[in-house]
């Protein structure tokens, strides 16, 4: 099995330690990972052109305005095509996980990566997330990332688990809590 861990949080902050533990663990079962840090790359936001939209009325292959070499994310996508499965691990930022995994959701429909006759882009895929917030004011990290990661392993609906936790805002402070660590 092929896993790709995605961070989106700071480098070695407390969701990229719990990520990089689940990564470790799926490792030592036989999984092949891989991990990527969301923030290292540019992904430009839909601007509304509605080129998708109207390439699918006109029943025409669906593509984005943003050609392959305009951004990262393309890239991005393609790494996820290659796998078997995805976990997303974000931190909390205002409620709400940061605004690249939003932009990332907002290009995936777009692009036609899981809309085409592609067996790749059709196959299954599983996913998991991990959230991390410093209060209990995290009602929306989880089911948002949860509904993120299901759309970019194709709108298939195979969430296999999520994590959620509370009260750690110190960054890296999670490693001081083993259960925690040991859940991941």
């Amino acid at each position: 099995m092929k896993l790709l861990g995605i961070s989106c949080g700071r480098p070695m902050g407390n969701s990229e330690l719990l990520l990089k533990q689940a990564l470790k663990a799926a490792e030592d079962t036989g999984a092949e990972v891989s991990f990527l840090r969301l923030q290292d790359y540019y992904v430009r936001p839909c601007d509304g052109c509605e080129l998708c939209t109207i390439l699918r009325n006109q029943g025409k292959p669906l593509r984005c305005k943003h050609s392959a070499d305009a951004d990262d994310f393309f890239f991005l996508m393609d790494r996820i095509k290659e796998t078997d499965g995805i976990i997303i691990a974000t931190p909390a930022y205002h409620l709400m996980p940061p605004g690249i995994l939003s932009v990332m959701l907002n290009r995936v429909h777009c692009a036609g990566f899981f809309n085409s006759s592609d067996i790749n882009a059709q196959r299954s895929r599983v996913c998991a997330t991990i959230g991390v917030g410093g209060t209990e004011w995290t009602d929306f990290l989880l089911p948002y990332t949860n509904f993120v990661a299901t759309e970019m392993c194709g709108s298939k609906m195979n969430l296999v688990d999520q994590m959620l936790v509370q009260f750690v805002p110190s960054a890296g402070a999670v490693a001081i809590y083993p259960d925690t660590l040991k859940r991941a």
